[in-house]
């Protein structure tokens, strides 16, 4: 009889349609770092936690953030329907500042069957205009330019 195996490693499925997508391979270099470390977070909690993921500026820095980043980033990845970051509705710590609750909106949250997919529904016109913000709110200009479709 063959050993199970008890030690498998944790993963986080892209499906072909969000690597495909306008808002995926447009994103900034910030947003990729905060999703990875949304990810990471993710995948602590044995991928059950998507909505409920909590990350520290402290956290995202240590991930390659600058601090002047970190706010157009999540506003980014939120405009580009790829995380949803809100406010933790249960948080009571007096002078300390209320942390942000997040989602992968291209992951099930929790106790969801499927993910919203909310980057589906963005035109390239959305995109462009959500990277705008960005690059305005950041001072960043874009390095590359903006990456050819892969065509299926």
């Amino acid at each position: 009889m063959a050993k199970k195996r008890s030690n498998s490693e944790a993963f986080v499925m892209h499906r072909l349609s969000l690597l495909m997508s306008h808002a995926w391979q447009n994103r900034p270099v910030p947003v990729m770092r905060l999703l990875e470390r949304l990810e990471i977070e993710h995948l602590r909690h044995g991928g059950q936690e998507n909505g409920n993921l909590y990350v520290s500026y402290a956290q995202l820095q240590t991930s390659g953030l600058s601090r002047r980043t970190i706010r157009p980033a999540i506003d980014c990845g939120a405009a580009l329907g790829l995380l949803r970051a809100e406010a933790d509705p249960d948080f009571h710590g007096g002078d300390l500042r209320q942390p942000n609750r997040y989602a992968l909106l291209y992951l099930p949250v929790k106790n969801a069957k499927f993910p919203t997919d909310e980057w589906r529904n963005l035109s390239p016109q959305q995109v462009e205009q959500a990277l705008e913000r960005f690059r305005s709110a950041t001072g960043i200009k874009s390095s590359v330019s903006p990456r050819k479709r892969i065509s299926a």
